[in-house]
């Protein structure tokens, strides 16, 4: 919060979802997503927007490091 003032941003604190059921159930599908994509099964995988989903594991070239030459991941 100090440092948000401190940039003159808006902060403002929220709950944690913590066990609700909407947020269980959520963590559930993505579960069952992931797993069934590691089985090689095809998953419709829902999205909200008019956009489609994007891919869900990056590839090499995703994050690339502006500071530096390294790879992102090593």
């Amino acid at each position: 919060k100090e440092t948000a003032d401190e940039l003159g941003l808006v902060f403002q604190r929220v709950d944690t979802p913590g066990s609700h059921p909407a947020f269980v159930e959520m963590v559930r599908e993505l579960l069952l997503e992931r797993a069934a994509v590691e089985r090689g099964e095809q998953v419709e995988r829902p999205c909200l927007g008019e956009l489609p989903a994007s891919h869900d594991v990056c590839p090499i070239d995703c994050c690339l490091n502006a500071r530096s030459a390294l790879p992102t991941i090593s």
